[in-house]
């Protein structure tokens, strides 16, 4: 753009030139950093290990600290009938 607007193509005032000058700084943003697609997906991986955490926390509470698989094991050897 530089080149053409050296050569008399375009006009640094014009509406056009502005436009094509932020597209390309849009651009360079982009490719410099994380884009938008990368930046959503971060945000849905935060989230769902932070779900993922909320439930593990959750779980704890609802099971007690000795959890749930314990807890189960402890109430089918209860209701098992002895072999006397």
């Amino acid at each position: 753009m530089e080149i053409a607007n050296l050569l008399g193509y375009t006009d640094k005032e014009s509406k056009a030139y502005e436009d094509m000058k932020s597209q390309i700084k849009a651009v360079k943003k982009e490719i410099d950093g994380k884009n938008a697609v990368e930046k959503m997906y971060d945000k849905v991986k935060a989230s769902i290990q932070a779900l993922i955490a909320k439930e593990n926390t959750c779980s704890k509470v609802r099971y007690g600290r000795r959890g749930f698989s314990r807890d189960y094991n402890d109430l089918v050897a209860a209701k098992a009938p002895s072999s006397n």
